[in-house]
């Protein structure tokens, strides 16, 4: 007999502390090599629990549904006042760090009908701005209301934790993502805040976290917007979003096929008309190769980057970029093909578990691997185990009077 559900469910909740401490308070006390190794096996280990998720148990709201909202309350009152601070005292440079800077411009030239996709020289007297679509069009608002964009990263991400409680309320659920959250914004607020202060990639914590969800609940349609949304801000899921395709091609009826398709299709194309950004895909085809260009032209620049992140680029080395680049690929195009080959009919565990595997092998084998990337990836985990734990067999860790259907 393999473990109990209830048993996995403790397992996976460990697998994922260890996912979020060896990417944030680990790395001050343990080696480099010994977070990346804890990391990648803790988040394998997510993939192989995932896998062993076979039944759905459909599960009602519970009676314990304030207690999200209390513990997301209390985390707006502790995080809002102390970024707020953060803020005020580092102010948007470039010279720190020019990727929301440029933002900045690309959605003031999109609100003033300007070419948002030519050259900045404002930014290092000169640079091209290449951010996809769905990068930089949520940061609109910011301009037009003129409030600090950091405040949107922030509420994106804060929005998407909303949307996941609502979807499934559960006790020990809550408690659990709460305790991982909390470890979370203490580290990216108080230990190393550029994840937050610096970076736009809360927006796409946003947009996986909405994936997890879309998946989960086996909405089609939203499962094909947020894919697209997914592909415009990070390409990491786009041997992934083919293999859905296929998925729905094998394994539903047409009419899901269709939803997927066409949902995904009208995202792409709605937000690449809506940002100008046409004349930009042949830069958008080729952004992996200014990277390694980047890199190539440049090596000391990114010496700091290698040595802090948790990617296997890190333990390659800058000389090996190029190989873990093509390593990259391939393991990818090789985990689309046997999703497709093994994927079960109508099991969203399987489809989350190869998309958390998709996430390990793109953000372990990225060729830059900024800190707060593979943060993705760990959010990705907390929203699997969010709606894991309620979902056993029986009741024995649930604390819920809620119904089973």
């Amino acid at each position: 007999m393999g473990l109990s559900q209830n048993i996995k469910s403790i397992i996976l909740f460990l697998m994922v502390l260890i996912e979020v401490l060896s990417s944030t308070y680990w790395q001050n006390t343990l080696s480099m090599n010994a977070c990346r190794w804890l990391h990648f096996i803790s988040a394998i280990g997510v993939v192989i629990l995932l896998f062993s998720k076979t039944v759905y148990y459909g599960k009602g709201l519970t009676q314990y549904h304030w207690v999200s909202f209390i513990l997301l309350l209390i985390l707006c009152a502790w995080s809002i006042p102390k970024l707020n601070h953060l803020y005020l005292l580092n102010s948007l440079d470039f010279t720190h760090a020019d990727m929301l800077p440029v933002i900045k411009i690309m959605c003031q030239r999109w609100i003033s009908a300007s070419g948002v996709y030519t050259l900045i020289p404002e930014i290092w007297g000169g640079v091209m701005p290449v951010y996809l679509p769905a990068m930089w069009i949520p940061f609109v608002p910011a301009i037009l209301f003129d409030f600090d964009l950091r405040w949107i990263t922030y509420g994106m991400l804060l929005i998407s934790i909303l949307v996941m409680l609502l979807s499934h309320r559960t006790f020990l659920g809550t408690l659990m993502i709460f305790i991982l959250i909390g470890l979370w914004f203490d580290y990216v607020l108080n230990v190393r805040n550029e994840t937050l202060v610096l970076a736009e990639e809360g927006v796409v914590y946003a947009y996986y976290i909405g994936l997890v969800i879309s998946l989960y609940k086996k909405n089609v349609m939203a499962t094909g917007i947020l894919v697209a949304l997914c592909m415009l801000s990070r390409y990491g899921i786009a041997f992934y979003s083919i293999a859905l395709l296929l998925y729905y091609l094998k394994w539903d009826d047409k009419s899901k096929l269709v939803k997927y398709a066409v949902s995904a299709t009208t995202t792409v194309v709605l937000l690449i008309t809506v940002t100008g950004a046409w004349g930009n895909l042949s830069s958008f085809i080729n952004l992996s190769g200014n990277y390694l260009s980047a890199i190539s032209t440049n090596p000391n620049k990114y010496l700091t980057v290698m040595e802090e992140g948790l990617g296997f680029s890190s333990m390659a080395g800058i000389d090996h970029y190029t190989q873990v680049y093509w390593l990259q690929i391939i393991l990818l195009v090789l985990v689309a093909v046997v999703m497709i080959l093994t994927l079960k009919k109508n099991n969203q565990w399987y489809k989350l578990a190869w998309l958390k595997l998709t996430l390990v092998v793109f953000y372990n084998f990225i060729v830059i691997p900024y800190p707060y990337l593979i943060y993705t990836s760990v959010w990705v985990s907390i929203g699997i185990l969010y709606f894991y734990v309620d979902h056993t067999p029986d009741n024995s860790l649930n604390l819920t009077n809620a119904s089973t259907h």
